[in-house]
């Protein structure tokens, strides 16, 4: 019995251990997905940054860093070899609001995802040659259906998208 009962112990921990290998291939593959995602997207000269210190303080972590990675892949494609040398573009998020749920018949445009944020264009000097605020508004199902897997990741991408297309035509007319 006693024998039976150790197999079953021994058994049970190398499926763990083959589980945990699995688990860790996986992440690693994400993890290197999304790493050779960054490197191809367009690096206009100078940089961009992106500062989300406002929506981590609401305690927005994950859609905070979900902002900020959609954020700098919409701005790298829209100012992609648009910056003169050594200009840099930065973006302070100021706020996130992702409408959670129907608001009423009184709504007469249904309800809306927000993104607000300060965009600054730098000069090489380091002078301030123009800056914006910009609130993107864009109704909630841009993200399409909420109940299919994703619809908030869409939804941020989508507000991430207009508001670097605002940021080009502000910046850079």
């Amino acid at each position: 019995m006693m024998n039976r009962d150790a197999d079953c112990r021994a058994g049970a921990r190398r499926g763990l251990r083959s589980l945990a290998a699995g688990v860790a291939l996986v992440v690693s593959v994400c993890l290197a997905a999304g790493t050779v995602e960054a490197r191809r997207l367009p690096r206009p000269a100078g940089g961009i940054s992106v500062d989300v210190t406002p929506l981590l303080e609401e305690g927005l972590d994950g859609f905070a860093e979900l902002v900020r990675a959609d954020l700098l892949r919409a701005l790298a494609a829209e100012f992609s070899g648009r910056l003169g040398p050594g200009q840099r573009l930065l973006v302070e998020v100021r706020g996130l609001s992702l409408n959670g749920g129907f608001i009423g018949p009184e709504t007469l445009h249904g309800p809306n995802d927000y993104l607000d944020g300060v965009v600054t264009l730098i000069g090489a000097d380091g002078r301030e040659l123009a800056s914006r605020k910009i609130l993107t508004v864009l109704p909630a199902s841009s993200g399409g259906a909420w109940y299919l897997p994703g619809s908030e990741q869409r939804r941020t991408g989508a507000l991430a998208w207009t508001f670097a297309a605002w940021a080009h035509r502000y910046m850079l007319g």
